[in-house]
């Protein structure tokens, strides 16, 4: 029995293992100068790529960017995903769960084509819809002041489906006898949602949130395809930063101390979170 039990966690111990020991191995080269593009030597700096990266405005404007990004996408997907998941649930309109699972099975660049042509604000479907009705669409991707909620959009878009699953899974969960015994107790469906249905998957709720947080710290493929970053650095969030400034020049001593950084800036919104969590779930 204590055999199949230490099998049973050996995956997750390996792979825990593993990430241990590439985030030492970057901490490591993070206290190099460390260019693929030159012939010279690794050169230990200490905490020099450190005081580089957090010194650069490139990067403090790219945590602020990141932090309205992570913000207003995890707050829109939780929020139109628990309205759609009880939307669901009270209608009993379960079709539509497989139909959820679509986007999900979708690429991103597929994603990325279709809000690029669909934003175009000069042939786009908005901007055709917009000259159907004598209005001018604006360059959402190409204003400083949109591009970044226009990103937002997209991902909004794919990713919500993902929390309504979650969510919904939840409320499936709950026992049928505490809503019948609402029912008689004469409570309608506004009631019902905040004071039976939302507190008894709260425990969904918070894992969907938990889950978008942490994953939306890792926003490139979308920013990258759309704007590179641009207009100027509007749209220049950690990810890019790390491939223009690390991975791309091949600089591995910047790239392993951004890396870093970023890791910690997570862990400092996630730990907590976590903590919270399953403080939550034990209750």
């Amino acid at each position: 029995m204590r055999l199949s039990r230490y099998l049973l966690v050996a995956p997750g111990l390996l792979g825990l293992a593993a990430y241990v020991a590439g985030l030492l191995y970057t901490l490591y080269l993070s206290m190099y100068y460390y260019s693929l593009f030159r012939a010279e030597a690794p050169r230990f700096v200490g905490l020099g790529n450190y005081l580089a990266v957090l010194g650069d405005p490139t990067f403090q404007k790219s945590v602020l960017v990141t932090a309205a990004f992570v913000a207003s996408a995890t707050v829109l997907e939780v929020a139109l995903g628990v309205l759609f998941a009880y939307w669901i649930y009270i209608s009993g309109r379960r079709w539509a769960v497989p139909l959820l699972t679509v986007p999900l099975l979708i690429p991103v660049v597929s994603y990325v084509v279709f809000w690029y042509f669909a934003v175009d604000f000069r042939r786009g479907v908005f901007a055709n819809a917009a000259a159907s009705l004598g209005l001018s669409m604006p360059n959402l991707l190409g204003d400083p002041g949109t591009a970044l909620w226009a990103i937002v959009a997209l991902d909004v878009l794919q990713l919500t489906p993902f929390v309504v699953l979650i969510v919904l899974a939840g409320m499936l969960g709950i026992p049928g006898e505490v809503l019948w015994a609402a029912r008689i107790d004469g409570a309608r469906r506004l009631p019902m949602a905040f004071k039976v249905v939302l507190p008894m998957s709260m425990t969904a709720i918070l894992a969907a949130l938990m889950l978008r947080l942490i994953d939306a710290f890792r926003i490139f493929a979308k920013v990258w395809l759309l704007t590179k970053g641009g207009p100027g650095d509007s749209t220049a969030t950690l990810e890019v930063f790390l491939y223009t400034r690390g991975i791309y020049p091949l600089d591995i001593g910047t790239g392993a101390a951004v890396s870093i950084l970023i890791a910690a800036l997570v862990s400092v919104v996630a730990i907590p979170y976590v903590y919270l969590v399953l403080r939550t779930w034990r209750a």
